[in-house]
Formats: C-alpha cells, structure tokens, sequence
C-alpha cells in the first residue's frame, strides 16, 4: 500500500467539513439552549405574567402591590410622556407606543400615602388586576421623573 500525500484541495474539503460539524454543532446546541429557554419561560409566563412598567420617581415603592384601576385615554398618556413644551425625552421616541393607566396602592399594602398614580408600558394591562411592582428599578428618564421597573400580575379579577 502507497503511502499518498493528501491535496490541498482534499485537505480545505476535510477542514471546511470539519468546520460545519463544529458550527452544526455549536448550532443545535444553541437552537435547544434557546428552546428551553422559550419553554421555561412559557411556563413561568402562565404562573406569574411579568413586564416592564415605567412610573414616576416619587410613586415608585419597591415591592408594592398595586390594582390597576383605570386605562388612559391615548391623548393624555402622549401628553405625559412628552416635556412641557410637547417635545419629547430621548428614551420615548413615541409616546404613542406605550398605554398609560391609573394604578392606586391595593387595599391594606403599604403605608404610601398617595391615593393613585400613573404607569406607562408597551404592553396591555387588564384593569381590575393586581401587579406587584418589582425590587428594584432603574432612572429611565430624568427629564420626565419616570423610572423602570418589572411589574408581575399576582392574581385576582379583572375587566377589560
């Protein structure tokens, strides 16, 4: 038996196809990193639905549960989210991307002593239904007083 020297031609066809091995490899494993990822975070989704919510500096108690009362009207959640002079912050391009609505602490949370207050999100937000806001947050915009914050459903009854 001869002993054959590989051509370059067969040596780029043996690392290229080496190299496809690695990237499906790399691949297949992140399509199921990914997959479960989705899949835990379906399940996790139907337990508790979570978001982000932007509401103003002074409001904002972590870990206070809140009913959401009210949504507001299209024009006036605009009219929040842009400064005095109708121009608008940097971090909200458009104003009309995001829903505004009326939220009051929930019955016996908290010793906050105001009776509502405003939060803005992309989302939709069943009224009637309780939300809790989240631990911690972060200034989101310091020209409109808002901050960022997550904002999980904690169950109870709901009209839309």
């Amino acid at each position: 038996m001869e002993n054959e020297q590989p051509t370059s031609e067969q040596i780029t066809d043996e690392s290229t196809d080496g190299s496809r091995r690695k990237f499906l490899k790399k691949g297949a494993l992140a399509t199921g990193t990914v997959a479960l990822g989705v899949s835990g975070s379906n399940t996790a989704g139907a337990q508790q639905v979570q978001q982000d919510v932007l509401t103003y500096f002074d409001d904002y108690q972590p870990g206070q549960t809140v009913q959401v009362v009210e949504q507001l009207p299209a024009n006036i959640t605009v009219t929040l989210l842009q400064l005095p002079n109708g121009n608008t912050v940097p971090e909200i391009g458009q104003p009309d991307d995001y829903n505004g609505y009326v939220v009051r602490p929930a019955t016996g949370q908290g010793n906050r002593s105001w009776g509502a207050t405003y939060l803005f999100t992309r989302a939709s937000i069943t009224t009637g239904n309780r939300f809790q806001f989240g631990t911690t947050a972060n200034v989101f915009s310091s020209q409109l007083s808002l901050i960022s914050t997550s904002f999980s459903r904690q169950g109870g009854g709901g009209s839309s």
